[in-house]
């Protein structure tokens, strides 16, 4: 289908703005395509997705016939959660076994065959785990309806969306943990932690003692994908993990002590909402326990394989002679030619870089660039700063009580994290796992988006940080340096104080 016929037929919707790469963009193109989502969801689809550099839009309809699908197979088997999440961790492990293997290979002797084919072999295990992002939102809510309704019918129980918390904890909170661990066994030396008082950081690596020096390096090993983002963002440095521990040694321990309280209380308080006496109740608690590790657990898992494979991208650039940063600017196809001898176009990827979109329209994908895609890409303009008076008030879901005072800062793009400051108020349409760096300096989070296992929610029950979801128009109504009142008893937002 030609892209005027597209634009003609689809009233596109915005989802979400996020800036990404085109080779991100073009995985999950694959990854919805109705024999994708059919093998893995059990529901046959024709999902339509527009893709830009800074938005992803899709066609209501055909998400909507995607949600009337999977609430009929809930509705048939409320077991349906649990079978989509044990099928999509199996494939996780093989995901991630797959491309740590990788990175621990030196690509430079394999032929271009062999290294096709392991790029092959990736591109799989990747999309494999897509058709579950896709499902991710429609079960949400799904879920919460449910547990909601039921709730409704069992007046008696005392229970409170934030008690919702993982069993299992997730890598945001592991690396915190180990973290605070390493300040912890240096805080039993004043002398130690002394030098930590300097900003030469690596003075302070100079003198730390093998031991710990080892700590932070397996530390290192085991999270510096944290802070990357698909396939850009720079990953974890031992600079930053000297700054991290100079930011928390002298309250290590009280703040690993705290993390580890407030998990107890949330899971005890859980515990005692499934005894109370309705079997399915109990099940609906289980299943939203652990959907709320998989939530955030199947994108960090995509994040932290993206970034393991990053030699492999690497040599595929220098065969091709290009730089990492062009390569995923290039198509699955693409990449694939380049290694059997076809120069990508340079011109391809410099536009592509300056404005792109990647269409999937009847398990098509087509892909414009430059100006040609300039004329297709709409204006969403960050429309910040409404008048109050005309908002006559923010409100949305609890999902981490609380209440905290403090001024506005709004994320709309990846490079906005660097201006949260410590005891913020974090504000953006969603948050996602490479937000982690703003929000462990937030006082406060807000989002216009997301449900009862989002990652917001769930981050801010494991961090106990006030949070209100699903406000829907808290980034348009605020700016950057509003003094708001944020009441997560009521999930109410006050402004104080215009900027």
């Amino acid at each position: 289908m030609k892209t005027e016929e597209i634009e003609q037929k689809i009233d596109w919707e915005l989802y979400v703005s996020r800036e990404n790469v085109l080779l991100w963009r073009y995985m999950p193109a694959i990854g919805y395509k109705s024999p994708n989502l059919e093998d893995k969801l059990g529901v046959s689809v024709q999902l339509s997705n527009k893709m830009t550099d800074k938005h992803n839009l899709f066609d209501p309809e055909t998400v909507e016939e995607l949600s009337e699908k999977i609430r009929g197979r809930v509705d048939e088997d409320i077991d349906y959660f649990v079978h989509v999440v044990e099928d999509c961790y199996q494939l996780i492990e093989e995901f991630l076994d797959f491309c740590e293997e990788v990175e621990s290979r030196d690509l430079s002797g394999t032929s271009d065959a062999t290294l096709e084919s392991i790029f092959d072999d990736y591109v799989s295990k990747n999309t494999a785990l897509l058709p579950y992002r896709a499902a991710g939102f429609v079960l949400d809510r799904v879920l919460d309806k449910k547990l909601q309704s039921k709730l409704e019918e069992l007046e008696e129980v005392k229970f409170h969306m934030d008690m919702v918390a993982p069993e299992k904890e997730l890598p945001f909170l592991e690396e915190r943990k180990s973290l605070l661990e390493i300040g912890k066994k240096i805080e039993k030396n004043e002398e130690l932690a002394e030098i930590f008082q300097d900003r030469d950081y690596e003075e302070i690596w100079r003198k730390l003692p093998e031991e710990h020096c080892d700590r932070v390096q397996n530390h290192l090993n085991e999270f510096e994908w944290i802070t990357t983002d698909r396939y850009t963002g720079e990953p974890l440095s031992r600079q930053d993990v000297i700054e991290n521990l100079s930011q928390v040694i002298g309250r290590s321990s009280e703040s690993l002590e705290k993390i580890q309280n407030n998990r107890e209380k949330k899971l005890q308080r859980l515990e005692k909402a499934k005894e109370a006496g309705d079997k399915e109740l109990e099940k609906l608690l289980e299943i939203a326990q652990e959907y709320a590790y998989f939530r955030t657990h199947r994108m960090d898992a995509i994040y932290e394989g993206d970034y393991r494979v990053r030699n492999m991208f690497e040599e595929i650039a220098e065969r091709a002679d290009l730089e990492y940063e062009d390569v995923i600017y290039l198509t699955v196809p693409e990449i694939k030619e380049a290694l059997q001898g076809k120069q990508p176009s340079r011109d391809a990827i410099d536009s592509r870089k300056e404005e792109y979109i990647v269409y999937l329209v009847e398990d098509q994908i087509s892909v414009l660039q430059g100006e040609e895609a300039e004329t297709h890409i709409p204006e969403f303009e960050e429309q910040n700063g409404t008048d109050w008076e005309e908002q006559a008030k923010i409100e949305g879901t609890v999902a981490q009580r609380g209440q905290v005072e403090s001024e506005v800062s709004l994320i709309f793009k990846d490079a906005d994290i660097e201006k949260v400051e410590k005891g913020d108020i974090l504000v953006s349409p969603m948050t996602t796992p490479d937000m982690m760096v703003g929000i462990m300096d937030a006082e406060g989070i807000v989002t216009d988006e997301g449900g009862m296992a989002s990652h917001a929610a769930i981050v801010s029950r494991e961090l106990g940080i006030p949070c209100v979801i699903g406000t829907e128009t808290a980034t348009s109504v605020l700016q950057d340096g509003d003094k708001v009142r944020l009441d997560a008893e009521s999930g109410a937002l006050e402004l104080i104080e215009r900027s």
